[in-house]
């Protein structure tokens, strides 16, 4: 049973301007219904092995399933390579391949979950007093735990595989930062639009397909051509899936011109995606 602690409501109208624009102000404000996030984001876990006979174990097995599956097709069937300068074994295609797949599985998961989200937890949204801004937060913190369990598979082989990580991967969780940032926004807006827009999912399905083939999964950028590799500089998730892959596995430090304008983005889309959902929730309760 999920416990929740004695929320004061505030009218969106009088929410000041600059707390839904202050990074800080964002915080303090989750940080007050943190124990509520953390319970919705047990709740979710739990609710999706419920009823299954491996529970847990699919959270591992799915993305392994995954890999084998993609593993076999674009580096067995198509010759796929990720690093051409040294010699990459199939285990050494299927490490990068999966660095690509953990990210951008979270993002997916945003975009085919997220508009979902409010209509499913109608009782919550027609509760006023309700901060339902937390349940977005609970989905990317259960979607993050995924990530976590793919990224320890991937380290453990490499481990095995290399008898050590680079120095690099101690940088693996700057590279997360923004892709956190980059979920939650995108978790806040869609959820939103979702109530008022029913179309939303039939838009991010497709969607979710383009963002798979043009976020340098199953390529490295070296191999697209010159003509065309802009349009993937432009793709804040190509680039982070490019920097965390070459950070845990090549021993190739995230580069601060890369690494600062991919910040700036997320923390923009996330900034604009709470104060999106903060002025629209006084709506949601008369819609659903």
């Amino acid at each position: 049973m999920i416990q929740m602690n004695k929320v004061v409501y505030t009218p969106v109208s009088q929410v000041p301007l600059r707390e839904l624009l202050s990074p800080l102000a964002i915080i303090r404000a989750l940080w007050v219904h943190r124990q509520l996030v953390m319970a919705f984001a047990r709740r979710d876990f739990a609710a999706t092995h419920r009823e299954t006979y491996l529970g847990i174990a699919w959270t591992v097995l799915s993305p392994l399933i995954m890999l084998a599956l993609f593993t076999f097709v674009f580096g067995g069937i198509f010759h796929g390579r990720f690093n051409t300068s040294l010699e990459e074994s199939p285990l050494d295609y299927a490490l990068a391949l999966f660095v690509g797949l953990s990210l951008f599985n979270m993002v997916g998961l945003m975009l085919n979950g997220a508009p979902s989200l409010l209509i499913s937890n109608s009782t919550y949204v027609k509760t006023l007093k309700f901060p339902v801004e937390i349940l977005p937060v609970a989905f990317v913190l259960n979607a993050l735990f995924n990530v976590g369990i793919s990224f320890s598979l991937c380290l453990l082989l490499s481990l095995y595989k290399h008898g050590g990580l680079p120095l690099s991967t101690l940088a693996l969780p700057v590279l997360i930062a923004p892709l956190i940032l980059l979920c939650l926004g995108l978790a806040w807006i869609l959820s939103a639009s979702s109530v008022f827009v029913r179309d939303i999912p039939s838009i991010t399905s497709p969607l979710t397909t383009i963002l798979m083939f043009t976020s340098l999964v199953f390529f490295p950028l070296s191999s697209v051509s010159p003509h065309l590799a802009f349009l993937f500089q432009f793709n804040p998730l190509a680039i982070l899936i490019e920097s965390t892959r070459g950070a845990v596995l090549y021993g190739v430090w995230p580069h601060i011109g890369t690494l600062a304008p991919l910040y700036v983005a997320s923390l923009l889309i996330a900034m604009f995606g709470y104060g999106f959902f903060i002025k629209s929730k006084i709506a949601f309760a008369d819609v659903l």
